[in-house]
């Protein structure tokens, strides 16, 4: 496997399997020598029905061509990875907005006391309204 390739499944803009190979989502990555992101996605990036690389690649099908859209002159020493960069800018995103804070406090200090937990569940209701009261808005999850 070689960079070659992970640029061919770049450009073909679905990161699903290229043909004839067996290179995964997540090795991309690898061949462009970025690991720390697919380490922080396993932490942060995690899909409801816990099939975590179905759902970067869904992200990434569905929203990350926008990044194909830029210019590589607007992006200092740009080498045709879109895909890192496009999660590289989503999580340092992420990291700006502290939304396990906004669970745990209102703006007002009260505690929403929402939490990551493998045991306990939250309603909708109450991660919307710990989001909101967060925001000043309502919010859609």
């Amino acid at each position: 496997m070689d960079s070659g390739l992970a640029t061919a499944m770049e450009s073909g803009r679905s990161i699903a399997t290229h043909p004839g190979s067996t290179l995964a989502f997540v090795q991309v990555f690898t061949l462009r020598g970025e690991t720390a992101l697919p380490s922080y996605g396993d932490r942060y990036w995690k899909d409801c029905q816990g099939n975590d690389e179905t759902f970067g690649k869904h992200k990434w099908d569905k929203q990350g061509a926008c990044i194909n859209t830029l210019s590589a002159e607007c992006c200092s020493g740009y080498s045709s990875g879109e895909l890192v960069d496009y999660f590289r800018i989503t999580v340092d995103s992420f990291k700006t907005l502290e939304p396990y804070k906004f669970l745990q406090t209102d703006p007002g200090g009260l505690l929403v006391f929402i939490m990551p937990s493998s045991t306990k569940n939250y309603t909708s209701t109450a991660i919307q309204n710990a989001l909101t009261a967060a925001h000043g808005f309502r919010v859609t999850i």
